[in-house]
């Protein structure tokens, strides 16, 4: 009895651990604010934009940049049409923006498009690259935020990422409640002065570091690779919580698994330890979660009523530690659940994606992966 009652509570450490890491950073990424000081703005910004066939999504997002709260005259828009079959480029030219054409049949993908991109925008005076992905949108003080903390002294700043199109459930509500979840995580690190990763939009360089470390990142998570190099070379990411990037969530929850599967691929990059990999994968946290409250469901027949009970209330305790985050989140976000179908719904979708994280779904090959975008997808696309 004795040996089980032990085993039991070894078993419940790693995910209270967990749990507790989430509960924490959230509460004081929430609660607290490291501000950022606006300053008058001088620095010359550069918003490269990569894109794939993105006809549809891309005037949104040169609008957005033109739309910013930050000198016109100081900021430039330059779009990488990587080997697309569409209009990309001529939209983007229609809306005023600069275009970089590319087309190689080998080398594909956004890392290729960004190599080329930062290529020809550093033969610039430019002073701070700012990238930003063909479906997203710029809060209108988003390049501010980011400028402001660049010229507080940090080399690279992240700006947090907003789900825009939240009220597809499931697919919608767990890309919003997640990426509330990372923002708060990330600020909450910022606040105790631990530098973060990158999350392939809202990315803010000093060109200085450009220089120094240039872009070789060409895989399925190109941010992850980078921002390993560069935790590898000492160079530090700020996180600013009060930039926003609002980005398009999958419409379904087919894409959303695709999506998924390639992030998948950031678990396996090297700079980062293996601790961190595991907390940054909310999936594999609550399917951890899952089958430590599992284990000890299966475990109270055997134990002494002592011990029983103390294992009955740690396992509740450590579920509602877990619940009160994601609880949080979808309040804060005003999401739509769906109601208990919703729910349950996304629950499944979780599952889901617990266990593409944990063996893929399929050979994971090179060039764009392109989620589906919510003006692609069928009318009434069930999740």
């Amino acid at each position: 009895m004795d040996a089980v009652a032990v085993g039991l509570g070894l078993w419940l450490v790693p995910a209270s651990g967990a749990a507790l890491y989430y509960f924490a950073l959230t509460l004081l990424g929430w609660t607290t604010r490291r501000p950022t000081a606006d300053v008058a703005p001088h620095l010359h910004v550069t918003v490269l934009i990569p894109a794939h066939d993105e006809e549809r999504t891309i005037p949104d997002a040169i609008r957005s940049v033109a739309a910013s709260d930050y000198p016109a005259d100081l900021l430039t828009v330059v779009v990488v049409a990587d080997n697309c079959g569409d209009g990309t480029a001529a939209v983007a030219r229609g809306l005023g923006a600069g275009c970089l054409e590319r087309s190689d049949a080998t080398r594909r993908g956004k890392g290729f498009a960004l190599a080329l991109g930062l290529d020809r925008v550093l033969d610039t005076p430019t002073d701070v690259v700012m990238v930003v992905d063909a479906d997203c949108e710029l809060s209108p003080v988003a390049v501010r935020r980011l400028v402001a903390a660049l010229e507080a002294g940090a080399d690279v700043a992240q700006s947090s990422v907003i789900t825009r199109n939240p009220r597809v459930v499931p697919a919608g509500l767990i890309a919003g409640v997640g990426g509330q979840l990372e923002n708060a995580v990330a600020a909450g690190l910022d606040r105790l002065g631990y530098p973060t990763g990158l999350r392939g939009t809202g990315m803010a360089f000093r060109r200085a570091v450009l220089e120094a470390h240039p872009w070789d990142a060409y895989g399925l998570t190109e941010d992850a690779e980078y921002a390993g190099r560069l935790r590898a070379a000492g160079v530090a990411v700020r996180f600013v919580l009060d930039a926003e990037v609002r980005s398009e969530a999958p419409p379904t929850a087919a894409a959303f698994g695709t999506q998924r599967d390639r992030w998948r691929a950031a678990l396996f990059t090297p700079g980062f330890g293996i601790v961190h990999k595991l907390l940054s994968s909310k999936p594999l946290v609550l399917a951890h979660l899952a089958v430590t409250l599992a284990g000890v469901v299966a475990a109270l027949p055997w134990l002494p009523t002592p011990a029983g009970e103390v294992a009955a209330v740690w396992a509740g305790a450590l579920l509602l530690l877990t619940a009160l985050p994601y609880l949080y989140a979808i309040r804060r976000g005003n999401y739509d659940t769906g109601g208990f179908v919703g729910l349950v719904k996304s629950v499944a979708l979780t599952a889901r994606l617990a266990v593409v994280t944990v063996g893929g779904r399929k050979r994971r090959v090179g060039g764009w992966q392109r989620t589906l975008r919510v003006a692609e997808a069928p009318a009434r696309s069930g999740a």
